[in-house]
């Protein structure tokens, strides 16, 4: 479904624009429930820690979501797999 803003402006499909607004709503759900499990386990996710000290919980929440849609942009436009971030002491064994 296509909607056109104004006359002399492209059609925007309708459909596209709300995925994303609902796609960018779950991710930020989907953060604010990881920020519980950061607030649990501090040592776990300092950069999550570190934005919590100076910044509101929502506000650390969106820079969350933005975040993971950064990654999952890479992993979809160059079809590749996720390989987690590993720190320094969990790859020496």
């Amino acid at each position: 479904m296509l909607i056109l803003a104004s006359l002399d402006e492209k059609p925007i499909p309708i459909f596209q624009d709300v995925t994303r607004g609902y796609f960018r709503r779950l991710l930020v759900i989907g953060m604010t429930s990881q920020l519980q499990s950061a607030r649990r386990k501090p040592e776990a996710h300092p950069w999550i820690t570190n934005l919590l000290v100076a910044k509101p919980n929502k506000l650390v929440a969106v820079a969350m979501a933005n975040k993971a849609a950064r990654i999952a942009w890479v992993i979809m436009t160059r079809g590749e797999v996720y390989r987690a971030h590993r720190g320094a002491t969990e790859g020496t064994a």
